[in-house]
């Protein structure tokens, strides 16, 4: 069973759904709440928002960053922005390491960046 948290009232989609109660996923924008396109200053910044909002994610899930498994990112111009989007990445994910891949991708909305995470709720605490 799933359930899926906050959907849209005029859109099939919705902020995030658990599966069985063990599994979170979501796809991040890097656009703000309240705004209607991305956050400015290219790649990068776009990576450090969808940063921003995976930890409020993760924060509401009452896990950390080490129980995100899986991140799938979509570029606009992959040859050209994987290198200032994997600092980013990497800075942000120092300490664990999700399965990731990275895709280009014609994206919506003049965002330059997409991410679908898929984070673990049963996080072991060590």
């Amino acid at each position: 069973m799933a359930e899926f948290v906050n959907p849209s009232r005029t859109f099939p989609i919705c902020d995030y759904v658990v599966y069985r109660g063990r599994v979170l996923e979501t796809v991040i924008v890097p656009i703000p709440d309240g705004a209607d396109k991305p956050v400015p200053g290219g790649a990068a910044a776009e990576m450090q928002e969808i940063c921003r909002q995976l930890d409020e994610v993760v924060a509401a899930a009452g896990v950390g960053r080490s129980a995100v498994v899986s991140v799938q990112l979509f570029l606009a111009h992959v040859n050209r922005d994987i290198a200032a989007v994997n600092g980013v990445y990497k800075a942000y994910f120092n300490g664990c390491s999700p399965m990731r891949c990275a895709v280009g991708a014609e994206l919506q909305s003049g965002m330059l960046v997409e991410a679908c995470v898929r984070v673990e709720l049963l996080e072991i605490k060590a």
